[in-house]
């Protein structure tokens, strides 16, 4: 599956209530965890891959100088 342009799988694990995720960040980042439903681990795989472009996101720099000051 995709999401964001990012590749992720959940897969049923050895038990009923275990399902296993996997996010492909890129080539050499992969984050994987595991939730008791479907559901939930698609969730969070989501979840990750927002985490991960959130931190991507570069900031803007800040505006030097006093906001109250008049240009003369």
């Amino acid at each position: 599956m995709e999401y964001r342009g990012k590749r992720y799988t959940v897969v049923q694990g050895t038990e009923p209530t275990s399902w296993k995720w996997t996010v492909y960040l890129d080539e050499h980042t992969v984050r994987s965890g595991s939730a008791p439903t479907r559901e939930t681990a698609r969730a969070k795989a989501i979840g990750a891959i927002d985490k991960a472009r959130k931190k991507a996101k570069p900031t803007p720099p800040k505006q030097g100088g006093y906001a109250g000051r008049q240009q003369s």
